[in-house]
């Protein structure tokens, strides 16, 4: 059944249940309704942050992403961080599509900005069963909250 809008355009109403309406359900979520901004926002750091130095603001959750073969023994750990400042929520491992049986794929460190300040953040790629000092990569970045 056609669902005449008032610029005269006639929709039908199928479109306006599978295309309006999700906008307007995810515009009622929208981090401005919120009264902050930030709080919604996700900051992604990839192998080319390495060294550099990212802003985030208080509520950002901030996502790492590293490729990673466990299969090797290598997987990456996070050193400490500030816990006044950043929680780590979490560390997942997602396989590469498509890969078979020693193939690598994607770690994700999934943390969240509590606070502001600054916090440097150190993972090492290593086997645990190894001595601290046998690094295999490193990557680190200065995380500054605002």
């Amino acid at each position: 059944m056609p669902y005449k809008l008032s610029l005269g355009w006639v929709v039908p109403f199928t479109l306006l249940i599978q295309v309006i309406l999700p906008g307007l359900a995810t515009a009622c979520h929208s981090s401005h309704l919120s009264g902050n901004p930030s709080s919604m926002t996700d900051v992604t750091l990839l192998v080319g942050d390495r060294g550099k130095t990212v802003v985030a603001h208080v509520g950002n959750r901030v996502v790492i992403r590293l490729a990673e073969n466990p299969t090797t023994g290598y997987v990456w750990e996070m050193g400490n961080a500030d816990s006044r400042l950043i929680e780590i929520k979490g560390s997942d491992y997602q396989e590469s599509p498509g890969s078979g049986v020693g193939r690598g794929g994607t770690r994700l460190f999934s943390l969240q900005a509590k606070a502001p300040g600054t916090v440097p953040l150190l993972l090492k790629l290593r086997r645990p069963w190894e001595a601290e000092t046998e690094v295999a990569d490193r990557f680190s970045v200065t995380l500054i909250i605002q």
